[in-house]
């Protein structure tokens, strides 16, 4: 409630003499607030609010109960003019205050934002338009002041997990990068491990499990050199393995340790579906770049032992080889005899589904003897032992896959291969 001060003091006490019971209120008021020109005087505030009280003011009656209940004492002191007011100290209600705001925030803080915003306005209202209690006006602006931190709070928090986001977003990036340049500079030799692992069974279907386990050991062994690669498989690989992990996952506010930011990363299928598309454009590009056509529709697995020497004789003179089979004539294990310029090369032709082993590599060392030949070569359709591996690094055999073939004189300049 709102009390009129812009009359002057003598005419309140004037119209007080004359028995106006609201002239009476207004001059304990002032004595009560110690404005409009008069001190903070409780003693002389309940006498007029007394007087009021009696000439029917029932404003003042409530005035006197409230005072009563406050149970203080006003000391008179000098006030400025204009109108003021005295806080009351309430430094525990502070400090619940505060306890209450902290408890409620980690548990509701929607909630919280909610009556925090109302309990400043409602401050604000009682402020400017009506009477108030200082205690709960104190009270109320903490609440407001407690909206203004939570605001502010928010507002960085928003925007340093915007910042977060694009740092996790550009290490996917990054990730994502490292794999595709790893997977290309190899996909010649991943090429050649499809070409050596796949295989049809009797009935005509593709067995792919060698050709899987090889991008498999390609993924540990060369990406997980990177160790940030290394970790994310790591994650999923305990993932898997624990369903505990699962819930530390999606429980944790570390960036790369959060499920949802986690499941964002390549894992090791997204990892083992790039290598068999960037192989299959490979392969296509390879293919459109053979100009013989007809070797490249002919299906290998359907090819006798005899025709895939022929097969392979085939591709030789595709790419200017003079080149002879000579499985006929029995010339001490040798399959084709080749020339390139002036060098010329026995090659031992082996089509197995499984992998070739020593003694293929003893026939081809025995054939260059035989035939005085500056270099010998195996070639398969399949992969090689360990063993074979071993013992033609030793004797200067070279170890082929029928599709490098093609390139197999370039690489006799570019290695610069001494021929004896």
């Amino acid at each position: 409630m709102t009390v009129n001060v812009h009359h002057s003091k003598e005419e309140l006490f004037k119209s007080a003499e004359s028995g106006n019971g609201n002239a009476m209120y207004s001059i304990g008021y002032r004595y009560y607030k110690g404005i409009g020109g008069l001190p903070k005087n409780s003693d002389l505030a309940k006498e007029w609010f007394k007087k009021a009280s009696d000439a029917g003011s029932l404003r003042a009656a409530d005035m006197i109960k409230k005072l009563n209940h406050e149970n203080q004492s006003i000391s008179v002191t000098s006030t400025p003019s204009h109108e003021a007011y005295q806080k009351t100290p309430v430094y525990t209600e502070f400090l619940w205050v505060i306890i209450g705001l902290v408890v409620l925030y980690k548990l509701f803080p929607k909630f919280i934002k909610v009556v925090s915003l109302g309990a400043f306005w409602c401050g604000i209202i009682f402020l400017f338009f009506g009477e108030y209690d200082e205690a709960m006006m104190f009270i109320l602006l903490i609440l407001g002041g407690f909206l203004a931190i939570f605001i502010i709070v928010m507002l960085f928090s928003k925007r340093e997990e915007a910042r977060k986001i694009k740092d996790i977003d550009e290490e996917i990036r990054n990730i994502n990068k490292v794999i595709d340049s790893e997977i290309n500079s190899h996909v010649k030799t991943l090429s050649l491990k499809r070409k050596q692992t796949l295989i049809n069974d009797s009935y005509g279907n593709i067995l792919d499990n060698k050709w899987r386990a090889a991008i498999d050991y390609f993924i540990d062994n060369v990406l997980s050199k990177e160790q940030r690669i290394k970790t994310i498989l790591e994650i999923e690989k305990r993932l898997n393995n624990k369903n505990e992990l699962l819930k530390v996952l999606k429980n944790s506010n570390k960036s790369l340790y959060n499920y949802e930011t986690w499941k964002k990363f390549p894992n090791r299928w997204d990892i083992q579906q790039k290598v068999i598309l960037a192989v299959a454009e490979y392969d296509e590009t390879e293919k459109q770049n053979n100009f013989d056509i007809g070797l490249n529709n002919i299906d290998i697995e359907k090819l006798s032992p005899i025709g895939f020497e022929h097969f392979c004789a085939d591709i030789l003179k595709a790419n200017g080889w003079q080149a002879r089979v000579t499985q006929a004539s029995g010339d001490q294990g040798i399959d084709i005899l080749a020339r390139y310029n002036e060098i010329e090369v026995v090659f031992q032709c082996k089509k197995y589904s499984s992998p070739i082993g020593n003694k293929a590599v003893q026939e081809a060392i025995a054939g260059k003897q035989y035939a005085r030949a500056n270099l010998a070569a195996v070639v398969s359709n399949a992969a090689y032992t360990t063993s074979a591996k071993q013992l033609a690094n030793t004797t200067g055999v070279h170890l082929l896959h029928y599709s490098e073939l093609r390139n197999f004189k370039e690489n006799i300049v570019a290695n610069q291969l001494c021929v004896t």
